[in-house]
């Protein structure tokens, strides 16, 4: 506003000068100069983000320069964390930051821009919840005064996910492009967290620019280590502007199928199409019409689920998403099983590559300058040290060599085998993150396995520890011999160490049952040290059964501090969720309390704050959750509500609610026990009765 008001003056002073000109002179001259006066406004505004270590560009309302001291809205800063080693998630090396200002109430604006481009604006905020408490405000100047376009507040904001860290805020002003704009940081004095920290002011931005802020600015983030990080990722996915729809899997225009299946065309079609959300990764719904199907040329009247018979269908089906509509036809060539195969092809990866072998996950895999995927090489040892992999022949499936991204997860398919002989069947596994499942031909699971044997200790002593090793395990599958299967080996995605898996020697076919208990796999490695150079020898892999029943998850709460161990699954260690971590008004941490148990100890959980997150992969047709509990309070519910479908306080699960799915155990009101399953459709639920 005081821009107007210099500018008017400015004319002012200069009609004055001229006062012997003509009338149309002055006038003609007014108009030039008001003319190039608004040229002169920029479409940016200057210094929008901070870098250059001050206030420059930014005044108080009034017109007055600003320092850190004499304003009360914040300060500029280089420190990049808070509350220890946070990360404010900051761009460059300086932003705003408001806390030393907290409840100060104050205002301070930008320099004017002329919104330009495709009138996208961004900025990044911290704290301030709501407008009491702090907010971003964007003015328009006009001969009648400045108007009021939009206020923006961290809607983002969480008690201590987010705290003080910056969410980036991207929005479209098109009806303001061609406009004279200015930016409004304003302190609020509200209670609690009524301060704002700000960053990276930008305008007129097109199209181009906001989809490369986007994907640079997750790019950036990825790496900050935060024990919220997942959390505030999601707040940068859920606060993009631009979110092009894309198809990340489109299905082939033939596929083959095995006779004596039940297919639903439907659901066939969709499970082999992922549309997604390019920014966010969300997958978008699709709706599937078939329009008519013929078996062999001939018409078929049911055209939705149906037990496949060998031979050619072609279905005609009209695929709907993100208001479009697509006409598409998909040939389905039906076959019959070939009960005589025993065995999968390149169990062994002996071809030098995954020939027999279906990639789930092309996003991960790198491939090769032929096109082929990457992941199988012919190493027999690792690292300086010749630490030995196990493998059983010239080559095995290497996690390094998938991908370059430890964090991603991956998987591939075999071929459909015939269960039988004795019914076992083995594969070799190495790595922290290694699994293999089984699955009938119509997708039923019939179990999932995990390696067991990783430990990152005594290195590098294999057998006492154990690493990129492959150890071999055995299941037995006796009551499915005589039915075609398929398997798939997995890298599933964990948060522990050694986030890898390596697969070798998948056997299907067994005459007789193996000796699992007394054999071993043999290999050559350091068993000794001597001076620098390590000593070599022979050293036995026991096998391993993996037939019984698994624990994913196992947590004693021995130990002390925040730490809690996984002794099943990944093994990985994580925090406990506290408020009392990082105290407010406290110096110190308040230590979880750890009272004697039933076995060993118990930990408390406050109902409030307390919660800890596991990243395990749950693969079963079967799952058992068993935990000693002493509750000292109950959820409460509305009385009219039926017991099974309460509120329930829970004690272990991994679900989302709004999709229905997953499952929890849990304690609802007046202390019933409670468990549910959600199918994507209904949640099904079990609860104790009175007399349990």
């Amino acid at each position: 506003m005081f821009k107007k008001r210099f500018f008017r003056q400015g004319i002012a002073l200069t009609l004055a000068a001229a006062f012997s000109l003509s009338q149309m002179s002055v006038s003609t001259l007014a108009d030039e100069l008001d003319e190039n006066q608004v040229q002169k406004i920029s479409n940016y505004i200057e210094n929008g983000d901070f870098e250059t270590g001050d206030f420059t560009g930014w005044s108080k309302m009034d017109g007055t320069a600003i320092t850190n001291d004499n304003n009360a809205v914040g300060v500029v800063s280089d420190e990049k964390t808070y509350w220890g080693s946070r990360s404010m998630y900051i761009h460059g090396n300086y932003c705003m930051r408001g806390e030393a200002k907290e409840n100060e109430s104050g205002a301070i604006r930008s320099s004017s821009f002329k919104l330009g481009g495709d009138g996208y604006i961004s900025f990044m905020i911290g704290a301030a919840a709501t407008e009491e408490k702090g907010c971003i405000k964007i003015y328009k100047e006009t001969d009648d005064g400045d108007e009021l376009v939009k206020t923006y507040t961290n809607k983002n904001w969480s008690d201590p996910k987010t705290g003080l860290t910056l969410i980036r805020v991207f929005d479209r002003l098109e009806s303001n492009i061609g406009d004279t704009l200015y930016f409004v940081i304003e302190n609020g004095s509200g209670a609690g967290f009524s301060f704002i920290n700000a960053d990276d002011f930008r305008t007129s931005m097109t199209r181009e620019d906001v989809i490369a802020l986007q994907n640079s600015q997750l790019k950036d983030i990825a790496n900050i280590e935060d024990e919220y990080s997942d959390y505030i990722i999601g707040c940068y996915k859920k606060n993009g502007i631009i979110n092009d729809i894309v198809i990340k899997k489109d299905i082939p225009a033939v596929l083959e199928k095995y006779a004596g299946l039940e297919v639903d065309f439907v659901d066939l079609i969709k499970s082999e199409t992922e549309i997604i959300e390019e920014y966010t990764g969300k997958k978008v719904d699709i709706d599937v019409v078939i329009n008519d199907i013929t078996f062999n040329g001939k018409p078929l009247t049911d055209t939705y689920k149906q037990v496949v018979k060998e031979g050619k269908y072609i279905i005609n089906y009209t695929r709907s998403y993100d208001g479009k509509t697509e006409d598409k036809t998909l040939t389905l060539n039906v076959v019959k099983v070939d009960n005589s195969v025993k065995t999968i092809e390149n169990g062994g990866f002996e071809t030098g590559d995954l020939t027999g072998w279906e990639v789930l996950t092309p996003d991960v895999f790198s491939k090769n300058s032929s096109g082929k995927y990457e992941g199988v090489i012919s190493a027999k040892t690792y690292w300086g040290e010749k630490l030995p992999y196990n493998q059983g022949g010239d080559y095995h499936l290497d996690g390094w060599a998938v991908t370059g991204d430890e964090s991603a997860g991956w998987a591939i398919r075999s071929s459909v085998f015939t269960l039988s002989g004795s019914g076992w069947i083995s594969v070799k596994m190495g790595g922290n993150a290694a699994s293999f499942r089984v699955y009938k031909l119509d997708g039923t699971m019939i179990g999932s396995y995990r390696q067991s044997r990783f430990n990152d200790s005594e290195f590098p002593y294999v057998g006492k520890g154990s690493w990129a090793d492959m150890g071999r395990y055995f299941v037995n599958l006796y009551d499915y011999i005589g039915e075609p299967l398929y398997i798939e080996l997995a890298d599933n995605k964990i948060n522990g160490p050694w986030a890898l898996a390596f697969f070798d020697d998948v056997e299907t076919y067994y005459e007789k049952a193996p000796d699992v208990e007394k054999g071993y796999d043999t290999v050559v490695g350091p068993v000794a040290k001597n001076g620098d150079a390590y000593e070599y020898g022979d050293i036995k892999l026991p096998w391993t059964n993996m037939t019984f029943e698994q624990d994913i998850v196992s947590l004693s709460f021995e130990g002390e501090g925040f730490d809690v161990t996984n002794k099943a699954g990944s093994k990985q260690t994580v925090e406990l969720n506290s408020v009392f971590k990082n105290p407010a008004y406290q110096d110190e941490p308040v230590m979880p309390y750890r009272p004697n148990g039933v076995s060993g100890h118990a930990l408390n959980f406050d109902g409030y704050s307390n919660y800890i997150e596991l990243n395990e992969r749950i693969d079963t047709s079967a799952l058992t959750v068993d935990a000693y509990i002493a509750p000292r309070a109950f959820m409460w519910d509305a009385p009219s509500n039926p017991r099974e479908d309460q509120i329930a306080q829970v004690i272990a699960g991994s679900y989302n609610t709004r999709e229905r799915a997953g499952f929890l155990l849990g304690i609802t009101k007046h202390g019933y026990l409670t468990y549910r399953i959600g199918t994507g459709n209904q949640w099904l639920a079990m609860t104790s009765d009175d007399s349990k």
